[in-house]
């Protein structure tokens, strides 16, 4: 029988007793919320688990070991115990600090870099710089709404894994190992079915060039009502059809596409890849994109949701 084994470290204290940790992520939010409830802590002080405090959380099996699920800062604390805590990652942090600020003729990687300086928990060293900015203007934009816009015009995703900052390609993601959930092992059920039909019928982007041409690029891809438009800026007809076929596939493509509930492990996020196996229907076997994670933890026992689309390679 597996023994539940986990490691809550809030501020420098750690707490060994925890009634139940709710995490839940998203490739739509790209920030990570934490809920705890702690066990009743009779000399616990309040003051140590203030708003600001960071927040690291890893859970698993003794048998197994534990992995980190999440790191971040407290957020909201219950006025009275046993003590109920909300906790966001370090990319929420970032949705106070405003700017009014121009960029010209920089990359989107060396923006990021430049807005994070002084940030002492977000690790940029491994970002990738993005496209080249000819001119953006920001006036009193959150540093995340920079990021975000940022990254959508680079064609890019940015999330936090732990205390790192990813900048990259969604096709980039992959790790060097992906976790394989296996009918039978570490999978206890799933509701993976095909559909003829994506969420959206119609892509089309367009790219309005800042050089003062007014020179605007359109592509577009699909049929129908229902129609994703995304603006960029200073993107190359050529690089505007790359990006036009990635999202087709990703939002109009009918597929296999579910949910599958785990024992926990391996451990998993958002923005992943996993290999899916169920000997009894072999159709559904391949590499699947991991669009959302909700991780349970509690004495009732370690758990993990993974909202789930098939992904071509």
């Amino acid at each position: 029988m597996f023994a539940l084994d986990h490691e809550l470290i809030i501020g420098n204290k750690l707490f060994p007793a925890v009634k139940n940790v709710e995490l839940e992520s998203s490739n739509e939010t790209m920030s990570d919320l934490l809920k705890i409830d702690l066990a009743y802590y009779k000399k616990l002080d309040p003051s140590s688990i203030r708003p600001g405090t960071p927040v690291r959380f890893s859970a698993g099996y003794s048998q197994y070991g534990i992995a980190q699920e999440f790191e971040g800062l407290v957020n909201d604390v219950s006025p009275t115990q046993p003590y109920s805590v909300k906790c966001y990652d370090y990319f929420d942090s970032l949705n106070g600090e405003k700017i009014s600020r121009t960029f010209t003729n920089t990359e989107a990687g060396s923006i990021i870099q430049m807005l994070l300086a002084d940030n002492s928990y977000i690790d940029t060293s491994e970002i990738q710089m993005g496209s080249y900015i000819k001119y953006r203007p920001y006036q009193q934009k959150t540093k995340l709404f920079v990021i975000q816009d940022l990254a959508q015009l680079s064609g890019y995703v940015a999330f936090m894994r732990g205390n790192k900052l990813i900048f990259d390609k969604p096709d980039r993601l992959a790790p060097e190992k992906i976790p394989v959930y296996t009918y039978g092992n570490n999978l206890i059920s799933d509701t993976i079915s095909f559909s003829d039909k994506g969420e959206y019928s119609k892509i089309v982007i367009v790219s309005r060039f800042t050089d003062g041409t007014g020179k605007v690029l359109r592509a577009e891809k699909g049929d129908g009502a229902r129609v994703k438009k995304i603006v960029l800026h200073d993107i190359s007809q050529g690089e505007l059809y790359d990006r036009l076929d990635t999202l087709f596939k990703q939002y109009c493509k009918g597929g296999y596409a579910g949910e599958i509930t785990s024992f926990g492990f391996p451990q998993t996020t958002h923005s992943q890849q996993i290999q899916f196996f169920d000997k009894r229907y072999p159709d559904k076997n391949g590499q699947y994109l991991v669009t959302k994670n909700i991780m349970t933890y509690s004495d009732q026992g370690y758990r993990r949701k993974l909202s789930v689309v098939k992904h071509e390679v």
